[in-house]
């Protein structure tokens, strides 16, 4: 007599259970309920169990920039591949971050006018920054040198 009441015990939770979670997801939960309304995109990615983090107006700019200059920067990476430099933008957009692993007397000015040539003043970029790597664990770059654009789209280069 016992497995017949532990039997219906369990059929009783699986109804219950399944009474719950059968509703559309729309149903669950209403605004009344002590949840807001979720507008368009965000609503979509709630229905999908998750809730994407809403970006900052800087992470949406730098966002809008990366994509716009994907083009540009694939050219470069391609153009650099030769040499052992990488190339990203800075913690600043409007710089251009080459890291250079062995630099010689003449890499710096090869690699600025690849750079140049491809058209990094047309991206917005207003300063292009070469660094190496410093031998040992856990010490920063150091930086080789700085080309800025000044009046006229006239580059200066600052070697350190």
């Amino acid at each position: 007599m016992r497995w017949v009441a532990a039997l219906l015990g369990v059929a009783l939770a699986c109804a219950v259970g399944w009474a719950i979670w059968s509703r559309p997801a729309g149903q669950r939960s209403s605004p009344r309920s002590g949840r807001a309304a979720v507008p368009g995109d965000a609503a979509r990615s709630a229905e999908r169990g998750r809730l994407d983090v809403p970006m900052t107006a800087d992470e949406k700019e730098r966002r809008d920039y990366e994509r716009a200059r994907a083009p540009f920067m694939q050219r470069l990476r391609l153009a650099l591949e030769p040499s052992d430099a990488e190339a990203a933008v800075g913690d600043d957009l409007a710089e251009l971050r080459i890291t250079v692993g062995h630099p010689d007397a003449t890499s710096v000015e090869r690699l600025r006018d690849i750079a140049l040539t491809l058209g990094s003043a047309d991206e917005g970029f207003r300063v292009i920054t070469f660094w190496t790597p410093e031998s040992g664990i856990g010490k920063p770059p150091r930086l080789l040198a700085e080309v800025t654009r000044g009046p006229g789209d006239r580059w200066t280069t600052f070697l350190r």
